[in-house]
């Protein structure tokens, strides 16, 4: 199983996966996330010859959350419009957080170099994933250097993918309701900024200005909660 870019080549007759050493298989597009722009592909792994596989290791999957600015991060995949390559540099700020559709996402910012349609992961001196490459979450005048979702954030996504599982979506950007806004009588909760065009959340009626205080029986107080209860759910 790979986890990358949902593939946009058009009218593209087949997906081919090349890995260390240079042997090519086919592979198929398991499952997608839209909303992240992630899929996880697939190789059968009857079909992979043993000198192929003893080559593989295993991506080691880190904790964005404790990165910090001014360590090292390495990009390795396609930083500068070439495949197979890696540059390195640092953590350029501490991390910020992306509002998308349901969540909020961390993202990791680097000092590094990179094209704005570059691709790949941002490692540690460990060797360990911390992100994964995502040019498209910095304003257009910042994407001549290299930033993407930070891996702690991206795990629950990646487990469902890989079991064939999708991503709950409703489709609502939203925010805390901080305590200014509950002094003016908002209730507690998750404040919706925007719903998506044709997102089940417009379906169920609900507007910009509305306020989320719950999912079920289970109340909420702010958007990571919201995150959280949402990715626990199946899809249905």
């Amino acid at each position: 199983l790979i986890v990358g870019k949902i593939c946009t080549v058009k009218d593209a007759r087949g997906i081919r996966v090349t890995f260390v050493g240079g042997d090519s298989y086919e592979g198929a597009e398991k499952m997608r996330d839209g909303n992240l722009g992630l899929a996880v592909y697939a190789v059968p792994r009857g079909a992979i010859s043993e000198d192929t596989w003893t080559k593989i290791d295993t991506a080691v999957l880190g904790n964005s959350n404790l990165v910090t600015a001014g360590e090292t991060a390495i990009v390795l995949g396609k930083p500068l419009g070439d495949a197979n390559c890696y540059t390195y540099g640092i953590v350029s700020t501490e991390m910020t957080g992306k509002n998308l559709a349901d969540g909020q996402y961390g993202v990791v910012h680097t000092d590094i170099a990179g094209t704005a349609d570059a691709s790949g992961v941002i490692v540690n001196v460990r060797g360990e994933v911390i992100g994964i490459v995502e040019q498209t979450l910095l304003e257009e005048e910042s994407r001549n250097m290299l930033a993407g979702y930070g891996i702690s954030d991206m795990k629950g996504v990646i487990e469902k993918l890989s079991n064939g599982q999708s991503v709950p979506y409703v489709g609502i950007y939203g925010v805390d309701v901080n305590e200014d806004m509950q002094e003016q009588g908002l209730p507690g909760g998750m404040y919706v900024k925007v719903v998506e065009p044709d997102s089940p959340a417009m379906t169920a009626g609900i507007q910009n200005g509305d306020v989320i205080t719950g999912i079920g029986d289970t109340e909420i107080t702010e958007i990571s909660e919201y995150h959280d209860i949402l990715m626990a759910k199946s899809e249905g």
